[in-house]
């Protein structure tokens, strides 16, 4: 048996069905976070019998700090946070009671660094077979905090003739988690090349969602919508924005938003129209303006050719390409100007592909794809970034962005533009060869002075290759980069084995420098007879082995945390994701991790090393910012593992006999989801609510059937289940292999029973 976790776990060696009922957790307060925003956190305990409570912080990868007392009656605690973009664990500790009495540990903040799945692709669409269709068209922006949302659509129902849905996710900062999706609304067909396009006015907390939709029985998109929320993204309201005098919609739309006004671009066949109006009004009393010129040589296909962003007084700014003129055309204009500007000419009508405009304060930064050299250029020769410095009045090309190697970079691409003035730039990485390269797939093209770039992926460690693009990018107000972009199974792509959905990367806020951990192949076993090669089941205790993993620590009390250090020095911080989903850990060491598997751990279906794999997981370890190779394990609804066989007088098998028809419990792990399940990593319910497994579990002894009275988590442990049986009657005197069977899995290791 691993004796180590049993330590770690606490458990007393008790055993018949009386004896679970009695054993209670330690009394703790229950700790809850009501609210949390950029500035502040309020925390709310309950089930605390004292009247005095220490409270602690931990800020990053920072020891634990007190930060205040509560007095008696107090079930609250406000506390100032320095920095919106740290994240943030809190403990509670009854200084009266030895050994202290600690609540749960509290996180609130952004989204972990590195990936995490902000809308998972359904269950529904995964067995349609098709994982393309949802999560297309994603955008982003920043919520009131300072956190990332996104609108994106699920186009699996029109592969039928169905509508299109449009979705909005943000993150919920006070349960550190991503929100259930919301359905913004539906539209007819699929939405092709158009966009969508997400903004947030913070002056009066406003979301909203610029689309296009056809007309019913119509091909072509005819009509411009606007969707609004005033609730962070709980409810929306729909209305018809635009519809075109000159049909279809063409182009799709950029929408942006700030001090209660809207700023939207769409399109007809004839010339982009532009709207503005009060983002709380409804869209038929807003003003409609046809911006000069733009009736000439419009593209009329494709989505990006146009774009409206924003200056630092809420201004806005209009960039828009005359595709078909000779020679082609990139045009400014700003609302109440007669002429649009040129911006910059190429030599022919050679026609670009996409188009980006954000602002670096008051000055405005477009990047674009039209040729500008000859038009034997290789690659991505063509991708320009140009700038004003004088607000627009005059413009100069700064610089062509570099590729990776000899790699042909294309549109789609994204723009982002930094509180200090850095850029980033994601494309498509689709042809060319391995001359030169260092990067994975898609590129990320980097400045601080829009001088000098650099390409490469994100991140301290080498980020995943993936088959698509990221699709939209922003900078938070530390300076570090947001990407989303969509995931989905592609099983000729190998090593692409991040969950599908819709996926946010978010950088570190200082680089550590320290190398990739590395899971090993086959690394992820089961904690009880620890047999390779075996299923690991939702709730589990498992061990992960590999590299790089940090330092030596372990846990000693429970609630178990999700991200664990401090390892040799406090700087070193350890954590494990399932499926995207933090695991509770156990135990640390530069090679091994214990943890417990989240329950809520769902088998991805898709790719495991390259080849497919329908019930499979996949881990990622992080230490501070260096993230590893997601690598995939096999996943079991139930898959036991045994510990230790104890008999009634609390004496251990098969050191100790007992006697046929006596009654003994088996500790084990992997049993599967109960009733009355605890959090993960917390400590299981007590009597008379036991947590009980809702799988079937039967034992045999020898082959006899062993009777079962009770299978469920023990009491006071996380991750550790217990099985109360009798020995068969019939069995003589010998040893005998027991043998535990959950959901039609039985136990991968098994224990021998010695019967006098």
């Amino acid at each position: 048996m691993n004796r180590r976790i049993l330590r770690y776990l606490g458990v007393c060696v008790f055993a018949g069905l009386m004896q679970a009922a009695a054993i209670q957790p330690l009394a703790q307060p229950v700790l809850t976070v009501t609210s949390a925003t950029s500035t502040s956190v309020v925390l709310k305990w309950t089930g605390a019998t004292s009247e005095l409570f220490e409270v602690f912080r931990r800020v990053g990868t920072t020891p634990n700090t007190f930060i205040g007392i509560t007095g008696p009656e107090t079930t609250t605690y406000t506390d100032s946070i320095p920095d919106p973009g740290e994240t943030y664990q809190y403990l509670l500790i009854d200084p009266t009671t030895i050994p202290r009495t600690q609540s749960n540990i509290v996180i609130v903040g952004p989204p972990p660094v590195g990936f995490s799945v902000a809308a998972p692709t359904p269950a529904s669409v995964s067995m349609v077979g098709d994982t393309t269709l949802y999560g297309r068209h994603i955008s982003i922006a920043l919520d009131g905090n300072g956190d990332p949302a996104f609108a994106f659509s699920d186009e699996s129902n029109s592969r039928n003739n169905g509508p299109t849905d449009i979705y909005f996710v943000g993150w919920d900062r006070a349960n550190y988690k991503w929100k259930t999706p919301v359905k913004v609304d539906s539209v007819h067909g699929q939405i092709g090349n158009d966009t969508i396009s997400l903004a947030y006015d913070s002056s009066v907390s406003l979301f909203g969602v610029a689309y296009t939709d056809a007309l019913a029985n119509s091909p072509a998109p005819s009509v411009a919508k606007f969707a609004a929320s005033s609730d962070g993204g709980a409810t929306w309201t729909a209305f018809n924005a635009f519809v075109p005098p000159n049909v279809p919609v063409t182009s799709g739309t950029s929408l942006k938003m700030a001090n209660g006004k809207v700023h939207m671009l769409v399109s007809d066949t004839f010339g982009i129209f532009y709207l503005f109006g009060n983002d709380q009004a409804n869209p038929s009393t807003w003003t409609q303006t046809m911006i000069p010129n733009s009736s000439i040589g419009l593209h009329g296909v494709g989505p990006g050719l146009y774009d409206v962003a924003l200056d630092s007084n809420g201004q806005p700014g209009v960039v828009w390409e005359g595709g078909l003129s000779n020679p082609e055309v990139v045009y400014y204009w700003r609302p109440g100007q007669t002429v649009s500007a040129t911006v910059m000419s190429a030599p022919t009508p050679n026609t670009g592909q996409d188009l980006r405009m954000v602002y670096d304060g008051l000055n405005p930064r477009i990047l674009t794809n039209v040729p500008v050299g000859p038009t034997t250029a290789q690659y991505n020769a063509n991708l320009w970034l140009i700038s004003s410095n004088d607000h627009g009045l005059s413009w100069t090309q700064v610089s062509s962005l570099p590729s990776d190697g000899n790699r042909n970079l294309v549109a789609p691409f994204t723009l982002a533009i930094g509180p200090q003035g850095q850029a980033a730039v994601s494309i498509t990485d689709n042809g060319g060869n391995s001359t030169g390269v260092v990067c994975g797939e898609p590129k990320l093209i980097r400045s601080t002075d829009l001088k000098t770039w650099t390409a490469c992926n994100p991140g301290n460690s080498v980020a995943p290759a993936l088959s698509t693009n990221f699709e939209s990018a922003v900078f938070g107000a530390n300076g570090k980069l947001y990407l989303g972009f969509q995931h989905y199974t592609d099983l000729y792509f190998k090593g692409e084995e991040l969950p599908g959905g819709v996926i946010l990367w978010r950088e570190a806020s200082t680089a550590s420098g320290l190398p990739a951990p590395v899971v090993n192949t086959g690394g992820v076993i089961n904690n009880a007879g620890e047999t390779p090669g075996v299923a690991i089941a939702p709730g589990s205790i498992a061990e992960v082995y590999g590299l790089n993993f940090g330092g030596f620590a372990n846990q000693n009390s429970l609630p178990l945390t999700k991200q664990f250090g401090p390892g040799p020095t406090s700087a070193l911080i350890t954590a494990v994701f399932i499926n995207a989903v933090p695991a509770p850990i156990f135990f640390t060491s530069t090679g091994q991790i214990d943890l417990q598997i989240p329950f809520a751990t769902q088998a991805l279906p898709g790719t495991m090393n390259g080849s497919f794999a329908g019930n499979s997981d996949v881990i990622q370890v992080q230490v501070n910012d260096s993230l590893s190779a997601p690598v995939s394990f096999l996943h079991g609804t139930t898959s036991p593992g045994l510990y230790a066989a104890i008999n009634l007088d609390g004496s251990f098998q098969p050191s100790s006999s007992i006697a046929a028809g006596g009654l003994m419990t088996v500790y084990a792990t992997g049993l599967g989801v109960t009733s009355n399940q605890p959090a993960d990593g917390a400590a299981s319910p007590g009597g008379p609510n036991l947590a009980v497994t809702t799988a079937m579990v039967t034992a045999t002894i020898g082959g006899q059937n062993a009777p079962v009275s009770f299978a469920g988590l023990t009491p006071g442990n996380a991750g550790l289940y217990q099985i109360n049986l009798q020995v068969p009657s019939g069995l003589t005197t010998g040893t005998y292999p027991l043998v535990i069977n959950a959901g039609g899995t039985a136990s991968a290791n098994k224990l021998t029973i010695s019967v006098k």
